[in-house]
């Protein structure tokens, strides 16, 4: 879901952006930083596949964000990662952890998944 976080964020910047902008994602995750500052580029120079030629979880929502972040590039536009520590009394990162719960209770309860601007997205799956 902290994938999906910065696709959704991405998106929105994207429709938003002039020239010259920039947007700061904030994520307790290194994981994700690591996906979007590293290893895509790597990854992507070597057919889409990891060093050790395992298979790369999610890769359809990492080459979509790997794509808006060349798209946003595109429009002289700028994405900044900023690393918080988690579980750590950060507000923000706090709000961010209880709506991730929230939505998990509401797709477990629903069986549905719902996605960016509220649609049903193929980067979540088929719930």
């Amino acid at each position: 879901m902290e994938l999906y976080a910065i696709y959704a964020a991405m998106r929105d910047f994207l429709q938003s952006c002039v020239n010259e902008d920039n947007v700061e994602i904030y994520t307790d995750s290194g994981y994700c930083i690591g996906i979007c500052t590293q290893w895509a580029k790597n990854w992507e120079k070597r057919g889409w596949k990891k060093s050790d030629n395992k298979p790369i979880e999610n890769l359809k929502l990492i080459k979509a964000i790997w794509k808006l972040m060349g798209d946003i590039e595109s429009v002289n536009c700028e994405i900044l990662f900023v690393k918080v520590k988690g579980h750590s009394n950060n507000v923000l990162n706090n709000e961010a952890d209880e709506l991730a719960v929230k939505a998990n209770v509401a797709t477990k309860k629903t069986g549905k998944t719902i996605g960016y601007n509220n649609q049903p997205d193929p980067l979540l799956g088929t719930k």
